[in-house]
């Protein structure tokens, strides 16, 4: 199969996937559920059944982010398997963009929380000082983040760029709607540290652009990018009603 052919066909499935993303009104009657067992019933029967079908009521927040990273990875690479060969080891990367708050955690010599240790990734990694954490980091998917942890360097820069040496060569108007997103993307992390109102117009305002980004690059692989954006900052607003209500369950049975 042509390149041109596996394009064609992952923009077919990609129009398919972002045609059952979650709508406002989804999340509305989602997010009217206030209890974790309650919230979890109504999802399972909405846009997002595919991303708490494995979680339950009695998780704690750490397991259920646990389970939602997992069909995280999982995700990134069918999407990337869509795609053609020279593009799939940046796609699976840029999948691991979501790790990285937990990879400069491994630079700090402070003793890493606990739920780390139960991680699936983490676990193997969070013993010992940062030297140790490197060594082991250096034996996962991760590997080449492992001297920015040793180092105290900055993750994010050494994680860009890995990502620019995973880019295949690309055309111009590939490449302008690839720049186009980094640039979204990388407003929306900087963001992120926002609390309020004004997280929530950060939060609204990266995913129309992303959207419209989605629509204009179809054709490319950049499209794939922006779908892959688009399923982070939902999983982003899930995770934050799963920690919310799971917190609340705890507290209740508490009292």
């Amino acid at each position: 199969m042509t390149s041109a052919a596996n394009l064609d066909y992952a923009q077919a499935r990609l129009q398919a996937r972002h045609g059952v993303r979650a709508r406002p009104s989804d999340w509305s009657r989602i997010e009217g559920s206030r209890d974790l067992q309650h919230f979890l019933s109504v999802a399972t029967t909405s846009p997002l059944s595919r991303w708490v079908r494995g979680l339950t009521p009695e998780m704690s927040a750490h397991d259920l982010e646990r389970v939602l990273r997992l069909e995280w990875s999982q995700y990134v690479r069918e999407i990337a398997s869509w795609l053609p060969a020279a593009w799939q080891p940046a796609v699976v990367w840029a999948g691991t963009l979501t790790d990285l708050q937990f990879v400069a955690r491994l630079a700090d010599p402070a003793p890493c929380p606990a739920w780390m240790f139960a991680d699936p990734l983490f676990g193997s990694v969070a013993p010992g000082p940062p030297a140790e954490r490197a060594a082991s980091l250096a034996l996962t998917e991760l590997a080449p983040l492992a001297p920015a942890v040793a180092t105290s360097a900055d993750v994010r820069a050494a994680w860009h760029t890995q990502w620019q040496r995973r880019l295949p060569g690309m055309d111009q108007d590939t490449a302008y709607h690839l720049q186009r997103l980094t640039r979204t993307v990388a407003a929306r992390i900087a963001g992120s540290a926002a609390s309020g109102p004004a997280a929530g117009s950060t939060a609204v305002g990266s995913t129309q652009r992303i959207e419209r980004i989605f629509r204009e690059a179809a054709g490319t692989a950049v499209s794939a990018l922006a779908h892959l954006a688009l399923t982070a900052l939902d999983l982003e607003r899930l995770r934050g009603c799963l920690a919310e209500r799971a917190v609340f369950s705890r507290a209740r049975q508490a009292a």
